[in-house]
């Protein structure tokens, strides 16, 4: 896939998420956990669990690996 198709599928799949799915998105493609997600973002961690699923969900893929590449 080139550059310019790939930025514009990413564009496609986050155009879904809101802005807190975006916030978690960007932390799980850091490579952050779900604990340290949660502390950085003031949240609970079932909220970053939440947050992933609806992510996953949202994104139509199965892992956190999956999404954190189409992020990339």
């Amino acid at each position: 896939m080139t550059q310019q198709r790939q930025a514009h599928h990413r564009t496609h799949l986050t155009s879904q998420l809101t802005g807190r799915q975006r916030e978690v998105l960007a932390r799980v493609a850091a490579g952050k956990t779900n604990h340290e997600i949660a502390t950085e973002l003031g949240i609970t961690l079932d909220g970053v669990k939440w947050h992933v699923s609806e992510i996953l969900a949202r994104m139509g893929v199965s892992t956190r690996e999956a999404a954190a590449e189409a992020w990339r």
